[in-house]
């Protein structure tokens, strides 16, 4: 249920430090403004389907995981028409917001937090070469109403045995 995924989504991280620094809020963001940012929730959700990324969830939508694999065993992304479509719609909705809540700090802190958080670099310095061999969890989150029911280890558990044990194929 991906709507009800995008809607925990937000629900998660609303007050998250890290995010309000990144999109340098300082009060609460219109609703037009967290309907797009709901919608393109939505649509990178859309494409974790469509392409070799994991997607899992409890109940709907009230808990999720996405991991990406290794490089060594990603496929290109199928570049069908829903996945096009998807692309699309991804960056138009990303010109949308810039026209709707138009930040130039924002846009700077996000780059500046996309570019620690996700640098190769640092985790290579780190992990040596093995991290192209490793799963990446993407995102994780909860609706705040069904936390602490052990529903982000469940998906981690279940995200682990998937990627650890061999698939046979007859």
């Amino acid at each position: 249920d991906v709507p009800r995924a995008a809607k925990t989504h937000d629900a998660a991280f609303k007050n998250d430090p890290l995010i309000k620094y990144a999109k340098n809020r300082k009060c609460e963001p219109s609703f037009a403004v967290r309907m797009i940012e709901r919608a393109q929730i939505s649509v990178y959700l859309v494409t974790c389907i469509r392409t070799s990324t994991i997607a899992l969830t409890i109940d709907s939508g009230k808990a999720n995981v996405t991991i990406i694999p290794p490089k060594e065993c990603s496929e290109e992304p199928k570049e069908d028409t829903i996945v096009k479509l998807v692309r699309w719609t991804q960056a138009a909705l990303r010109l949308w917001l810039n026209h709707l809540d138009p930040d130039s700090e924002a846009v700077k802190r996000s780059n500046e937090a996309k570019e620690r958080l996700l640098s190769q670099e640092a985790l290579k310095r780190m992990l040596g070469d093995r991290v192209d061999e490793m799963w990446y969890v993407d995102g994780i989150f909860t609706d705040p109403a069904s936390q602490g029911h052990g529903y982000g280890g469940a998906l981690l558990d279940a995200a682990t045995t998937m990627v650890t044990v061999p698939v046979i194929e007859t």
